[in-house]
């Protein structure tokens, strides 16, 4: 199973790219396939954009310093009057349009890998929490249900973490998108699963973008 890409890669992207040197950001960022491709795709650009920005500084830095023709300045003085030369602020303008090239190829990255915002920005859906099923004190863990409406073209997807996990960083299973309120996971996901879970529905819109979150937990009575 394809295990969506973790939101808080995207924060390792986002410091990696603003410049942080951080041994611990770089093996993160080399632990995942994902953030390697989409951070050597960015550099990549950024790469593409440093060298176009010093070849148009180079270019008119060499206008400025050009030797003129034998006579030109009284020629120039006849023909019309001298003028400050525009091309010094060229390259401020220049740079300027090349960080605006790198930001929007990172918003289009950004975007396109369906980032979901901070667990902060979220909210916790307390009413229906007594919906979801398994809660409190059970047999066994089997199929995961609850009640909450899907938004047009949305889904649900569900994560499940060890009890003691208390900031909920490392689902231990986590469930494809889905169209329906129910979900049994497999054999296997269940054998990894320790007896005291918290476990979590995520509702997505069309665009992936959770817009509430049903929180559970569940104990297996040995």
């Amino acid at each position: 199973m394809n295990e969506p890409h973790p939101p808080e890669h995207e924060l390792l992207l986002a410091r990696a790219l603003a410049g942080e040197s951080d041994s611990d950001l770089a093996a993160q960022i080399e632990g995942c396939a994902v953030c390697r491709e989409r951070l050597a795709a960015l550099a990549a650009v950024a790469d593409r954009l440093r060298t176009s920005g010093e070849l148009q500084r180079s270019v008119l830095r060499d206008a400025q310093q050009r030797a003129g023709a034998p006579g030109e300045e009284r020629v120039a003085a006849v023909v019309r009057p001298p003028a400050p030369a525009p091309a010094r602020r060229a390259p401020r303008v220049w740079a300027r349009l090349a960080a605006a090239a790198l930001v929007c190829a990172l918003a289009w990255l950004w975007w396109h890998s369906g980032t979901a915002p901070s667990r902060g920005d979220l909210f916790l859906g307390s009413e229906a929490a007594g919906e979801l099923s398994p809660q409190g004190t059970v047999a066994e863990f089997g199929t995961f249900t609850w009640k909450a409406d899907l938004p047009p073209g949305g889904s649900f997807r569900v994560s499940i973490f060890d009890a003691s996990d208390t900031l909920h960083t490392k689902p231990l299973v986590r469930s494809d998108n889905l169209g329906q309120p129910s979900w049994t996971p497999t054999p296997q996901q269940l054998a990894l699963l320790p007896d005291s879970i918290y476990w979590e529905v995520e509702v997505l819109d069309a665009f992936q973008q959770p817009q509430d979150v049903l929180p559970g937990s569940a104990s297996r009575s040995r």
